[in-house]
């Protein structure tokens, strides 16, 4: 993947995945996230918890439910985005 961002051209479009956001990073002193850093950020970011993310989606689902403008709007989005 780091050899695809690299040779990627300006005007080219990225995937906004979690990945790509890790390897796009530059640390403090300006040098590319280590492997092992990415790896570790990954792991943290993704198993931080299930209770958590639970928690999140029963209350974006409750929220969604009980503001029907909202939700048109979400799915009008995803609509966009994803066909």
């Amino acid at each position: 993947r780091r050899k695809e961002i690299r040779h990627a051209s300006k005007n080219q479009k990225l995937s906004p995945d979690l990945l790509t956001a890790y390897l796009m990073t530059n640390d403090e002193y300006g040098k590319p996230l280590t492997d092992d850093i990415i790896v570790g950020s990954y792991l943290e970011a993704v198993s931080s918890g299930i209770q958590m993310p639970a928690n999140y989606m029963c209350f974006i689902v409750y929220y969604l439910d009980h503001y029907s403008h909202f939700k048109q709007r979400v799915f009008q989005e995803l609509d966009e985005v994803f066909n």
